[in-house]
């Protein structure tokens, strides 16, 4: 359950929601994307309630990356990463190009790649196509729930530093979920520490390594016992 959470992500930065297992990391960027409903509160979205949005205009407005990538696995590389494009009826000439930048981007060559399905890729591979889908439509917020979480860490490192350079391309305003203080303090330009559904500490990626909560604190322990 979350309880009292104030939290305003300004465009063009990457919020990264740290915390232990069951402190409210997900279930926060599920009510933002409106999969859970809020008991009371609410969320602001491009200017006005989520609630008072469509729920489906609302997710197509919204990028989302979970752990396995969730594609399609019958569908094509293309077919998966093209998928909100077609449903906003963009131009097929305009999918196509689209596609194939994003998949430039995220080191996916369109050529060598998007005739391929899910099954002829690798976790790292898949992961990748699933953060191309997410920024199809190029939505202004893009939600990621611990993305990387279930893969090696040599390609876990190599997809971190190939999101920060996805971000510095596309300026993409992000929500990111992990539990790992040192991929926060990476990948966050400022890091919101969760603890049983509340907002623990909020501040600048630079900042929170000096912070003095006890719960901050466990959290930086664990950098020096690496």
């Amino acid at each position: 359950m979350l309880r009292g959470i104030d939290l305003t992500v300004e465009e063009g930065e990457t919020v990264a929601l740290l915390g232990r297992s069951g402190s409210g990391k997900s279930t926060l960027l599920k009510a933002v994307n409106g999969v859970v409903a809020l008991a009371g509160g609410e969320i602001w979205f491009e200017g006005r309630r989520t609630a008072e949005w469509d729920p489906i205009r609302l997710r197509r407005r919204m990028g989302y990356v979970i752990q396995d990538a969730g594609l399609f696995p019958h569908w094509t590389v293309e077919a998966n990463v093209g998928l909100v494009p077609r449903l906003e009826e963009w131009k097929p000439a305009a999918v196509a190009q689209r596609v194939r930048f994003l998949l430039q981007a995220v080191g996916l060559p369109a050529e060598e790649f998007r005739r391929r399905r899910p099954r002829e890729l690798s976790g790292g591979q898949k992961q990748r196509v699933g953060i191309a889908r997410a920024l199809a439509a190029d939505p202004p917020l893009l939600l990621m729930d611990e993305p990387f979480a279930a893969l090696d860490p040599i390609t876990r490192f190599d997809l971190q530093r190939q999101f920060l350079e996805l971000r510095r391309t596309v300026r993409q305003t992000a929500l990111f979920v992990t539990h790992d203080v040192r991929e926060a303090l990476m990948l966050g330009s400022r890091v919101a520490l969760l603890k049983d559904g509340e907002l623990d500490v909020v501040l600048p990626a630079a900042e929170f390594v000096h912070a003095r909560t006890t719960e901050a604190r466990a959290f930086l322990a664990s950098l020096e016992e690496r």
